[in-house]
């Protein structure tokens, strides 16, 4: 623990503990998503214990008032391995930076402090790379921290990023007889892990499956694989991630083109859109995450897509992210669907982490959605 001893604001930064979780999600709660898409993201009944279940190593970090413990704000980072040029390394993913609204304009001091902290615990576990993600709507967040500021670390676009949703059916299109959806439990695991390894390691930033697959729940029964069944040949596969046990999107409400479009709502899903649920609904989708399709191959994906569709129709939807230089991009993009954008930023201190292992082949990076 270290603190401020500005004479005016006096903070305390610590970690988090798990009693601060109500505290937190209310701080969550406090305001939606900017946007025309009026969401408010959250992390029910308990934010510490969601933030908790994003890596295998993950600290929350608190600045506190402290003559109240009233937390003025937070941030929190969670390692995991990745691939980078080819080799599994420890990354660290920045997320939860929030600062409680009463605050926004007097905590400018704790904000560097939080930093530092975060700084050093990146060092203590020989973090190689750091990442993180702010919506593209939110420009406040993007014009302060691409600046130079005393005390922060320089944020370097990575990538555009790209989320679709698209809707589930009860119809499967144009699949061909021979190629059928399995689940991974059904296949053998070895040449399962050995199809992610081999393909995941050809981007930047593909997390090791062997390592998330244990930490995550009904792993193996989730993940779907496409299958050339006259062959036995893998050609795509991905994990159907229900998250809101732990982090849910509430739809607040519409604006701008939005609202036309809730209105025309039911002629939308007829032609393909997914359905523009009620405000006040938590949304009822899940996340395709850990996806990759062999030699980016667009028929492929889009045979995994029709058919994960009509398997998976019980959610209104389901989220694909895709950065915007990827192959398949085009391909997802031909899709009815509804679209958020947000930008991937490399994360560095002038000595930390070494210039060398940044990312130079923007061409073959993979975000995945499941953990932004």
């Amino acid at each position: 623990m270290f603190e401020n001893n500005d004479k005016t604001d006096h903070y305390i930064i610590e970690p988090a503990k798990e009693s601060d979780g109500f505290e937190l999600c209310n701080i969550y709660e406090e305001e939606s998503a900017p946007g025309n898409l009026e969401i408010t993201f959250t992390r029910r009944d308990n934010a510490y214990l969601s933030m908790m279940q994003e890596g295998k190593i993950v600290e929350v970090i608190v600045c506190r008032r402290r003559n109240s413990l009233e937390i003025v704000g937070f941030g929190a980072y969670a390692i995991n391995e990745y691939f980078l040029h080819g080799t599994k390394e420890q990354v660290a993913y920045l997320f939860g930076m929030r600062c409680r609204k009463k605050y926004r304009n007097k905590a400018g001091k704790a904000i560097p402090l939080i930093y530092s902290y975060i700084k050093k615990s990146l060092m203590t576990h020989k973090v190689k790379f750091i990442f993180t993600s702010i919506l593209d709507d939110n420009i406040k967040a993007q014009k302060f921290l691409t600046r130079s500021h005393k005390g922060l670390p320089n944020y370097k676009l990575l990538e555009k990023f790209e989320v679709y949703s698209i809707k589930t059916t009860k119809k499967i299109l144009n699949v061909p007889k021979n190629i059928v959806l399995v689940s991974a439990l059904d296949f053998d695991e070895n040449k399962f892990y050995e199809f992610a390894n081999e393909v995941g390691r050809k981007y930047q930033l593909f997390p090791d499956i062997e390592e998330v697959a244990p930490t995550l729940k009904n792993f193996l029964n989730d993940c779907y694989l496409l299958i050339d069944k006259t062959t036995g040949e893998l050609l795509a596969c991905g994990f159907c991630w229900d998250q809101r046990s732990f982090k849910q999107y509430i739809l607040q409400g519409y604006k701008g083109l939005y609202k036309g479009f809730y209105f025309f709502s039911k002629i939308l899903t007829l032609l393909g859109y997914p359905n523009l649920p009620v405000p006040g609904s938590i949304l009822n989708y899940f996340t395709l995450s850990f996806w990759l399709v062999k030699d980016n191959n667009s028929n492929y994906l889009k045979w995994f897509i029709d058919l994960l569709s009509k398997e998976k129709n019980s959610y209104d939807f389901f989220a694909l992210g895709i950065g915007s230089s990827h192959p398949l991009k085009n391909t997802i993009k031909k899709l009815p669907h509804w679209i958020y954008k947000s930008n991937i930023y490399s994360v560095s201190w002038k000595d930390y982490p070494k210039e060398s292992i940044l990312l130079n082949n923007p061409n073959q990076i993979y975000i995945e959605c499941g953990r932004l």
